[in-house]
Order: C-alpha cells, then sequence, then structure tokens
C-alpha cells in the first residue's frame, strides 16, 4: 500500500469513526431532550411517562416503582431549578431585544419539543 492510500484510508476511518461519534452523541443528547421534555411537563404526566417505562423495561416491583418514582420527582424539580437558573444567567447578559429574541428562541424550542412528544 503506498503512502497515499494510506493516508487517504486512515482520513476514511477517522472521518467514518467521527460520524459514528457525532451520531452517538446526537442520540444521546435527543435522548436527553426528550427525558428533560417528559420531565418538565407541568401536569406531571412526564413523571408517569418515565415511571412507567422504566418499570416496564426493568421489571420492578410495586415497591421500586414507588422509589423510582420519588426519585424522578426530585430529579425533576432539580431539572426544573437548573433551567431556571440558565435562562436567568442568559437574559442578565442580553439586552432588551435580546432578551425579546431569546424569550421567542425558547418558545420555539418548547414547541419543537412537544410536536416532538406529539408524535412518539
Amino acid at each position: 500500500m503506498s503512502k497515499n492510500t494510506r493516508a487517504i484510508f486512515l482520513v476514511v476511518v477517522f472521518l467514518c469513526a467521527t460520524a459514528i461519534s457525532y451520531a452517538q452523541i446526537a442520540a444521546g443528547v435527543m435522548f436527553l431532550r426528550k427525558r428533560v421534555h417528559h420531565l418538565t411537563q407541568q401536569d406531571g404526566s412526564g413523571v408517569d411517562k418515565v415511571t412507567k417505562e422504566l418499570a416496564k423495561q426493568l421489571n420492578l416491583t410495586s415497591d421500586q416503582q414507588d422509589k423510582v418514582k420519588g426519585i424522578i420527582l426530585e430529579t425533576k424539580k432539580n431539572i426544573e431549578l437548573l433551567l431556571e437558573q440558565g435562562d436567568e444567567a442568559i437574559n442578565s447578559l442580553l439586552s432588551a431585544d435580546q432578551k425579546a429574541k431569546f424569550a421567542d428562541y425558547r418558545n420555539k424550542i418548547k414547541e419543537e419539543l412537544k410536536d416532538t412528544a406529539d408524535t412518539q
């Protein structure tokens, strides 16, 4: 194998590995976004969805389900607090015009997540 062929081969392998890694990261991010979306639904149905899914996937006993639900509720509170703190920190850096755009952006993301959850 010539040096040029070897170099091209290595570049192709690197690009494939990068693409695979990116796909895995993207899938992980989507999984987390979905979970965060479920957990932050105001009506509490997300907590039930996650609890039921885990119960089904893991074959949890009723005692385990109760404990898992408590952990999920605590996680929900922590996520909501962190999201609120993040939004406040970002808003503190923005001009009035930027704050309006940021609010629009956040609403757009919420709608996209709602549409994604509704189709699943």
